[in-house]
């Protein structure tokens, strides 16, 4: 489940790193493009840092959840 969670999350968090060109910010590599960007949508930089942590999360809960399948009988 956890590792689903995190696969998910990693779909999330590209598609919201895609949302500046899909709007029309075509190089946030300028600072001035970018800090326009985060005027006028403030919204999607949190929602993705919420969507990393709980990537983060999931991952080490499926890393034990691999590391108790794949340990010796």
């Amino acid at each position: 489940m956890a590792v689903i969670i995190a696969g998910l999350g990693g779909i999330t968090w590209f598609a919201l790193e895609l949302l500046p060109p899909i709007l029309g910010f075509d190089d946030t590599d300028n600072p001035a493009v970018s800090l326009d960007y985060l005027r006028q949508y403030p919204q999607f930089y949190p929602l993705a840092g919420v969507v990393l942590f709980i990537m983060g999360i999931a991952f080490v809960v499926a890393s034990f959840a691999v590391s108790d399948a794949l340990a010796p009988a």
